[in-house]
This record gives structure tokens, C-alpha cells and sequence, in this order.
């Protein structure tokens, strides 16, 4: 389902509202922003050699509906972590101007281990692609287990050490959430687990493994079989050709189940109007 085929579908439905087309032509504004970034990372990768793959929402988008989710906004990646340095470089010597990339390599104080691209003038925070790195796991489950969670714990520790207190917490329970576990991590030490964090994600190769995770605080989330990471193909969508995982179906089927269901009509409205406020009140 393409974004004028949602368009229409929503303007035949009892949800439609006078105003809907107009925040939709925002929020599509916003869309094309994360697109451009998109086309951008793809250019750098295709001639830098960096192999890169469309995952989660991102490549649902490209099987399903040729192209991005028409109420989805952001962009997701992955990316194996052996390349990360190459990617930095590549991105440093190629990345076109409008554009900038985000990550603790940038910037000491970057709360989150993965790497975020965005437009010029406008915040990583909410507009992005987000670049997961795919590293290895072990073999016995139980191995897997604590592995997925010493990263995702890892990964916890820096987000709430360098969070801003001030600009994150939106509401006084927020702000308390944040500051009993600032609090916690106070005497962590963010050089001395990046380290640890960049060990442990070297640990376990990617092609000789049999399962791989994000290196994040989404780890302990899949176990996803590395045969369907591990090699890749080019696909063209309506919105441009980008990289996806050979094995694109038996992934998404892991991860969605019936991936080519769409959602209720009611749900895909809600989730647009909840992405579009969001931009609308933090788009710089």
C-alpha cells in the first residue's frame, strides 16, 4: 500500500477528518526528509563497499508497500558491527553536506551506542535513520541469554549516565524515573564501558554464528539467524533501489508473522497523528 493508495483509503472511511490531508502533506515532508538521508546512506555504502541491509519497519515498508510505511516516518538499518569504523570513515569522507551522522565516536557524550543520520539543522532525537549494528551471539541458549542482556545492560547504563535531565523528562514522574537511575550510574565510568561494550560486541563473529542481536538496548528483543542476515540483493522500490536481506521473507515472518497483513485502518490513522505531533512540537 503506497501513500496516495492510504490517502484515499482513509478519505472513504467514517475517520476522516477536514484537516487530515493537510497533516498529511506535513507529515509526508517529514517522511521525505528521512528518505533523502536514505538515498544518501545507500550512495555512501554502495561506494564504500559497506554492506548494509533495510530491517525492521524499513524493509516491511520496501516488501509490502514499495516503499516506506505511508504512517511510519523513521528508517532503520543494520549494518555489521566488524563495520563499523569503515562505515565512520566512509561517512566522513563522503557523506554530502546536508546531512550528519550522530554516534559516541562523534561525540563522547551521544547516549546511545548506535549510530542516528539526519538532515541539517534538524534534531536526531525524532528525525532519523537509525543504524543497528549486527554482531554475533553464542551458541547455547542460556549463553545467548546473558549475552543479549549484559549488552542491553551496557547500552541502559550510558543512555540514563548521559541523558539531559532537563530536556528528556516531560512530566514529574519522568524526571524522578531518570534521576534515581542517573543517581545509580552516577560513579560509572562512560570511557571504561565503551570499552567493555566494544569487547563484548567483537566477541562472537557474525558469519560464525548461528544467531545475531543489535548492539543496543533493543539486544535481548530477537535472536535473529544470522542465514538470514548474512547476504544481501538490491531491491527497487517506488521511493528508490536500497539493500534488503536475500532472505527477506523468512526474516519478516520472523519478526511480523503475516507481514503482508496491514493493520486496522483506525490504528495506522492513530499512529500518523502521534508521529506528526511529535515532529510538529520538536522539528528543530
Amino acid at each position: 500500500m503506497d501513500r496516495n493508495e492510504f490517502l484515499e483509503e482513509v478519505r472513504k472511511s467514517s475517520y476522516y477528518r477536514k484537516d487530515f490531508e493537510q497533516i498529511f502533506e506535513e507529515f509526508k515532508s517529514y517522511q521525505d526528509l528521512i528518505l533523502n538521508a536514505l538515498r544518501e546512506f545507500h550512495k555512501v555504502c554502495v561506494t564504500n563497499s559497506i554492506q548494509y541491509q533495510l530491517a525492521y519497519g524499513s524493509l516491511l515498508g520496501a516488501v509490502r508497500d514499495n516503499g516506506q510505511i505511508p504512517w511510519d516516518y523513521d528508517v532503520d538499518v543494520f549494518v555489521p558491527y566488524s563495520k563499523k569504523e569503515e562505515l565512520i570513515e566512509a561517512l566522513k569522507n563522503d557523506l554530502n553536506d546536508e546531512f550528519y551522522f550522530y554516534c559516541p565516536e562523534v561525540d563522547e557524550n551521544c547516549r546511545h551506542y548506535m549510530m542516528r543520520i539526519a538532515p541539517k539543522g534538524y534534531s536526531t532525537e525524532l528525525f532519523h535513520l537509525d543504524v543497528f549494528y549486527l554482531i554475533g551471539m553464542p551458541e547455547e541458549s542460556e549463553e545467548r541469554k546473558r549475552f543479549s542482556k549484559e549488552v542491553q545492560q551496557l547500552a541502559f547504563i550510558r543512555y540514563y549516565k548521559l541523558i539531559s535531565l532537563i530536556k528528556s523528562a516531560n512530566s514529574f514522574k519522568g524526571a524522578v524515573k531518570i534521576g534515581l537511575f542517573k543517581l545509580r550510574y552516577l560513579f560509572r565510568d562512560v570511557e571504561r564501558d565503551y570499552k567493555k561494550f566494544e569487547k563484548l560486541c567483537s566477541m562472537y563473529g557474525l558469519e560464525e554464528s548461528s544467531y545475531a542481536t543489535t548492539a543496543d538496548i533493543f539486544a535481548t528483543w530477537y535472536e535473529i539467524p544470522t542465514k538470514n542476515v548474512l547476504s544481501i540483493e538490491k531491491m527497487q522500490t517506488l521511493e528508490g533501489e536500497f539493500c534488503v536481506p536475500t532472505s527477506y521473507k523468512h526474516l519478516l515472518s520472523l519478526l511480523y508473522g503475516d507481514y503482508l497483513k496491514v493493520p486496522a485502518l483506525e490504528n495506522r490513522i492513530k499512529e500518523l497523528l502521534k508521529h506528526h505531533s511529535l515532529q510538529s512540537k520538536n522539528i528543530y
